[in-house]
């Protein structure tokens, strides 16, 4: 029984030793290596739980668009390589800073001196109705842009059927244009600057539809827009519901066109009316477009002033056939004029134009001129003074107007001989 109790007490005793051991331990300072352990063991813990998986980074990288087809494309990251098959969207690209990532360009692209001439030497891989499908593959573009209208479907599944997204932007109204320069800024990484583009644009835009608002109902005038090309073949052919003529009702003109009675062509914007048409309405104002070739305005203006039956019209009579210039400044052209009309920019600038041809005195603030150097600098390419000119056809023949080094505006007459 003692020997019970005598080994009971020394148990008692085990226990209170090692609890007051125990105690000694737990108020000791850690050594450095446990320290440094806790402290790895937290920031492992910490990286875990806040960085993303690569999953979820490839998800946040992703550039989500939605083209002219109501497409949405799906790129890793922005653009570095592009082939555009549109002569006007290399401006675009160009005036983002990101002309680098140009590598091919359609078959009009190298007879527009609005883009830098390494552009314009870029391998062609074919226009809207052939693309060499293959040759464009080989370039290893990142995303491809289409412009045109009559781009085939069958040739877009093609290019997508290779793995390479499209991207068809095809405007068909100044609100697409904007889209347009928009969803490229974000395919290239460039939305600052395209959002500095669009700003510009909407910005002169709004001013002339501001000002046509001052314009009295009286004095409101009636204007068409008619293709001088269609016109060198003996026929006129007037635009309707275009950007053409909607630039004249913007800039408070009335539009007589849709008043014509005419034949719808296949050129969807346009109507064919016979000369009658226009003596029985009689505008007040005739614009033509006409290519940058002062071969061709000369051309169209010789066929007005040689046929006595536009000698009837108003606008004959006033000095008020006036002609503008758009599409490409052609490099083999040997004389040419600043291409003011066309798709981005310049549509705006088309507009200022067509604005001060109208009213010179309402617009008399809008400086078309400055606007196209803006853009000239964004394009990183130069023209003479001399080609920033405004043509207009009158009894006594063809004059160009436009502002000298000094900044004087200066009024010539044009020999008709090329």
């Amino acid at each position: 029984m003692k020997s019970n109790k005598t080994i009971l007490a020394l148990l008692v005793l085990s226990v209170l030793v090692f609890s007051v051991l125990s105690a000694g331990c737990i108020g000791e300072k850690p050594s450095t290596a446990t320290s440094v352990s806790s402290k790895t063991l937290s920031t492992q813990s910490k990286v875990q739980t806040t960085t993303p998986s690569k999953t979820e980074k490839e998800t946040a990288r992703k550039i989500t668009m939605t083209d002219f087809r109501g497409k949405t494309i799906e790129l890793s990251k922005p653009a570095e390589k592009t082939v555009i098959l549109a002569a006007y969207w290399p401006e675009i690209v160009v005036a983002l800073g990101k002309k680098d990532a140009i590598v091919g360009i359609d078959k009009a692209t190298p007879y527009n001196l609005y883009v830098p001439e390494e552009i314009r030497k870029k391998p062609v891989v074919g226009c809207w109705d052939s693309v060499n499908v293959e040759e464009l593959a080989s370039l290893k573009p990142d995303v491809v842009i289409a412009g045109y209208y009559g781009l085939s479907n069958s040739v877009i599944e093609q290019i997508e059927g290779l793995g390479i997204p499209v991207l068809d932007l095809t405007p068909e109204s100044f609100e697409d244009e904007i889209r347009a320069i928009e969803i490229m800024g974000k395919a290239f990484g460039a939305e600052d600057k395209a959002r500095e583009i669009v700003d510009f644009m909407k910005n002169r835009r709004k001013k002339i539809i501001n000002l046509a608002k001052t314009i009295p109902d009286k004095k409101r005038l009636k204007a068409v827009f008619i293709c001088g090309k269609y016109l060198l073949k003996g026929e006129i052919l007037v635009y309707v519901n275009e950007t053409y003529a909607k630039s004249m009702r913007e800039a408070g003109a009335i539009d007589i066109g849709p008043q014509m009675s005419g034949e719808a062509t296949k050129f969807r914007f346009g109507v064919k009316v016979d000369f009658e048409e226009l003596v029985k309405h009689d505008p007040d104002v005739i614009l033509l477009t006409t290519s940058s070739s002062l071969k061709t305005i000369r051309q169209i203006a010789n066929a007005i002033i040689s046929d006595p039956k536009w000698h009837v019209l108003k606008a004959y009579k006033t000095g008020r056939v006036y002609l503008v210039p758009y599409g490409y400044v052609r490099p083999q052209e040997k004389e040419v004029t600043a291409a003011v009309f066309g798709w981005g920019i310049r549509s705006v600038i088309g507009r200022e134009y067509v604005a001060k041809a109208l009213y010179p005195d309402v617009y008399k603030d809008i400086d078309w001129i400055a606007d196209l150097e803006y853009m000239f600098k964004l394009y990183g390419v130069e023209m003479p003074k001399q080609a920033y000119a405004m043509f207009r056809i009158t009894p006594k023949g063809l004059i160009k107007e436009y502002v000298d080094e000094s900044g004087k505006v200066v009024t010539v007459a044009v020999s008709l001989e090329d």
